[in-house]
């Protein structure tokens, strides 16, 4: 290690102080009577107390905040599952939020983003842009995707955003005017009437304004991913919903047709929303089909092989973030585990009934 000084010494226990002369600062599972008792006059910053540090690795990107001793991971190279995170705010008001809005902190995750960018290693692959919605930010979104150009040349960023902004020329025109060669925008649309889009945003105009953002984006070329999350107030147009972004929206680089992570807003409004995976079958595989056999980019996220019919396996990604995966114990004799996405651990125990090994 040449430069100790941009690094903290991560350890169970904190034995000797003489081990972390020169880093940036410690975190320790070893208690602060242990620390004052054994320490000398040394000032090094240290957290301690903390749970368990056995998720930390090498080259771990950290923020640790001062008052709560809160130690947050904000980049791991292991991962391909990596955003930047830029506000809690949204203009929509989705019924399955897995996030639900909040309305602060914008100024603490802007910076902390800017600063990461410039930590983060130039060969990392894919980076996410994320929130709340990213683009309310104005032009600080604009500074972070420029930024991320100079010094991420080579990494893919993909921003989630539900791209209502983008119905403003200006905005898209400098966004267009930073040239990102390795750009995406990820806008969800729920549906093919406007109404019941606006309905599940839970905000007037949505549709429109999301629609034509993604019109104005496609007349600047950038490459724009459709995102479809299933559930029961939604899944009955799913045919009728590719049929729309076929004919209207052909320009499109890719449609993701997802399941539901049961967690914010979703959990709370299950009642409304849950349909068991399994039953909506039918119109997942017309919707890809439809797409696929029309030369679209089509692919299937967050929904296990083993509820999906075969024919469209082919179509399903691993999709769900490392840290939120897991398979049940069903899962442990299945023989094409290693090809399944899995679940959201972060479902709790709302899964499909359905759920079973493969075995042939």
């Amino acid at each position: 290690m040449d430069d100790r000084s941009k690094y903290l010494y991560v350890c169970d226990t904190l034995a000797d102080m003489n081990d972390v002369d020169g880093f940036l600062g410690v975190i320790t599972r070893s208690c602060l009577d242990e620390y004052v008792r054994d320490n000398d006059a040394r000032t090094i910053p240290i957290v301690h107390s903390v749970g368990h540090v056995d998720h930390l690795v090498d080259d771990d990107i950290v923020a640790i905040n001062s008052r709560s001793g809160m130690v947050r991971t904000l980049f791991r190279p292991q991962s391909n599952n990596n955003a930047l995170f830029l506000t809690e705010r949204c203009n929509n008001n989705c019924l399955m939020c897995s996030q639900p809005p909040r309305n602060d902190r914008d100024e603490e995750f802007l910076g902390m983003a800017l600063r990461l960018v410039g930590m983060i290693p130039q060969d990392t692959a894919n980076i996410a842009i994320t929130g709340g919605e990213p683009t309310l930010l104005g032009n600080g979104l604009l500074d972070v995707i420029s930024d991320c150009k100079t010094q991420l040349p080579n990494t893919n960023i993909t921003i989630l955003t539900n791209g209502r902004m983008f119905y403003y020329r200006s905005y898209v025109k400098r966004l267009s005017d930073i040239e990102h060669p390795h750009l995406m925008l990820a806008i969800p649309l729920y549906s093919d009437v406007p109404e019941q889009h606006n309905q599940i945003v839970r905000s007037e105009e949505a549709f429109q304004q999301s629609v034509l953002g993604i019109y104005n984006l496609g007349a600047h070329n950038q490459d724009i991913e459709v995102r479809i999350v299933l559930h029961a107030l939604n899944f009955k147009r799913l045919p009728h919903l590719c049929e729309f972004i076929y004919r209207n929206l052909p320009f499109i680089s890719h449609v993701a047709i997802m399941g539901m992570e049961v967690t914010g807003y979703a959990r709370k409004n299950l009642g409304q929303l849950w349909i068991e995976p399994y039953d909506y079958s039918g119109q997942l595989v017309e919707g890809v089909e439809f797409l696929a056999t029309r030369g679209m980019n089509v692919s299937i996220y967050n929904t296990p092989l083993c509820i999906l019919p075969e024919p469209v396996w082919k179509y399903a990604r691993q999709s769900i973030s490392d840290w939120k995966t897991i398979y049940l114990e069903e899962c442990s004799k299945c023989q094409v585990k290693d090809k399944c996405g899995g679940l959201f651990q972060t479902s709790g125990q709302k899964y499909s009934q359905h759920i079973h090994a493969v075995l042939s």
